[in-house]
């Protein structure tokens, strides 16, 4: 192969495919995506005396930890994260007193939260009953939404920070919804008739359109209104954009004198 033909193909891979493939999925190596972005839940509420709520394990400071029972069925944390997340690496941080309560505990990743039970194949890790940080590091970024730990027996959970770093989704997501809605016949012109509402982890301004030309319309905070005389059944594509990616959901809405009903 001629050196110019094989220096053209290699400039065009890197200028043009790459970056496509790339912007498929958001590089966040340097940041804590636990803390930015994830949720956490442990066995308890606050009705325990020693109680520590589970969001200080990811609140960025190392003095303050959570805090569960100990028994076997209350001595577990999890954190959400955006769905889904490729995790490239864990930081733990035991608390800095009664180190030894942390020896044992299993670091699983999970598409689906705990429920009771833990899947072994999901185990990527157990930790060491000390104070120091921990990192547990993947040469292939391992998949998942949740990132649970449990303690070992019956041993109280108490960890001062939990950090995650991988890459997120680019694309916007839609928020979970009602598949169905019945709404009243008598709804007036002008009236919001649902929301669908997107998240971007990325902090992008989102915009919103319907695609096809129905008697509705869509503001930026993903409120569906009524703009005309309703008759029959409609469907129709809300679009949601962060000006590079795109996320689509069908709506199918049937309009009756009695009710609205409305599926996706």
């Amino acid at each position: 192969m001629p050196l110019t033909l094989l220096a053209d193909m290699l400039f065009y891979y890197s200028s043009a495919i790459l970056p496509s493939i790339l912007s498929q999925t958001h590089i966040a190596s340097n940041v804590d995506i636990a803390h930015k972005f994830g949720i956490a839940t442990q066995s308890i509420n606050d009705g325990y005396a020693y109680y520590s709520p589970p969001d200080k394990a990811i609140d960025g400071n190392d003095s303050t930890f959570n805090h569960t029972r100990g028994t076997d069925t209350q001595n577990w944390w999890q954190v959400e994260l955006p769905n889904t997340t490729k995790i490239s690496k864990i930081m733990v941080l035991g608390r800095n007193s009664n180190t030894w309560r942390l020896s044992g505990a299993g670091v699983y990743i999970s598409d689906t939260p705990y429920d009771g039970t833990l899947d072994e194949s999901d185990k990527v890790a157990t930790l060491l009953g000390n104070a120091q940080k921990q990192i547990i590091e993947f040469s292939r970024p391992e998949t998942g939404t949740y990132l649970i730990i449990k303690a070992r027996n019956s041993y109280t959970l108490h960890m001062a920070t939990v950090e995650v770093y991988g890459q997120i989704p680019t694309k916007p997501i839609f928020e979970e919804h009602k598949d169905e809605y019945l709404i009243s016949g008598a709804t007036a012109n002008g009236e919001v008739v649902t929301t669908l509402k997107a998240l971007d982890h990325q902090d992008d301004t989102l915009s919103y359109t319907i695609i096809e030309n129905v008697p509705f319309s869509i503001d930026a905070g993903g409120n569906i209104r009524v703009t005309g005389p309703l008759s029959g059944q409609y469907s129709f594509t809300v679009q949601v954009t962060d000006g590079v990616h795109i996320k689509r959901v069908q709506i199918t809405l049937f309009y009756e004198l009695a009710c609205i009903f409305i599926s996706h």
